[in-house]
């Protein structure tokens, strides 16, 4: 089995440490995934919609229309935001963050690691501009607007994503299809017909086969990328992606290419 990518995440940033998530957290709910599309790049940093992901990992979240604060509590903590504001209290304490919170179309909008709730894992994608949250099994992808205009789902319909997502899974079964090439030639370029049947695919693909072709995020302008939250050795939470690099040959749009990244993190690491 190849691992790609191994990279073990403990870091702090302004005060405020990088939510971690345990293993048994992590195999609560395998595999729910939901997708935000309006995260937002500003002066470089990454804000988030602080409602919306609070309130899918089950915060409370109230506006103060008067003060224009917004409050979220998740039973024993309480965060406190005042619009334009780089100051925000934590359980009544100050603590200054990077950026100021950001009032726009109607939503609210903080920093990353602000918006991430406690004992939940936060990686985020440079090259893609997006940010995977988890935390009780469950997957927040946030798409910010860098990308958001030239996403493969302005190009490819939605039915031709989950075909092709479909047909990666069946290289699984590559032994029962006869006329490999032929069979796959609609969905796969020929290259990369020649790679499954000559090396085959990473182990790691079998991991993907149950996963809804609809808990899938379109990144870019030729990815697929799918991710499932599993425990590991006891203590250890792996965050697994499967990534689908698709083109257009001839007016199709095929599979050329499929790469898997292992993000390990050990919460024992923060100390």
């Amino acid at each position: 089995m190849k691992k790609k990518n191994l990279l073990i995440v403990p870091a702090l940033v302004m005060g405020l440490a990088l939510p971690t998530i345990s293993p048994t957290e992590a195999s609560a709910s395998e595999n729910e995934i939901k997708v935000v599309h309006d995260g937002l790049v500003s002066n470089g940093r990454t804000l988030v919609p602080i409602r919306v992901i609070s309130e899918e990992f089950g915060s409370k979240v109230d506006w103060n229309q008067n003060s224009k604060t917004v409050t979220v509590t998740d039973g024993k903590n309480e965060k406190v935001l005042k619009a334009n504001s780089k100051t925000i209290t934590v359980n009544g304490k100050s603590q200054t963050i990077d950026a100021p919170v950001t009032i726009k179309n109607g939503k609210t909008y903080v920093p990353l690691v602000v918006a991430s709730p406690e004992r939940s894992y936060t990686e985020w994608d440079n090259k893609n501009k997006s940010a995977t949250i988890t935390l009780d099994g469950k997957i927040l992808i946030v798409r910010t607007n860098v990308i958001a205009t030239n996403t493969i789902s302005s190009k490819v319909a939605d039915t031709r994503i989950f075909e092709l997502i479909k047909k990666v899974n069946e290289i699984e079964n590559l032994s029962s299809i006869s006329q490999k090439r032929a069979y796959f030639k609609p969905y796969f370029t020929d290259a990369f017909i020649n790679k499954i049947i000559d090396t085959g695919i990473e182990e790691y693909n079998h991991e993907f086969i149950n996963l809804d072709v609809k808990q899938a995020s379109a990144i870019g302008d030729t990815l697929i990328t799918q991710s499932i939250g599993k425990p590991n050795d006891g203590y250890l939470t792996i965050t697994l992606r499967r990534g689908i690099s698709i083109k257009n040959v001839d007016g199709v749009w095929k599979v050329y290419s499929v790469d898997f990244r292992e993000n390990i993190h050990d919460p024992q690491a923060n100390g």
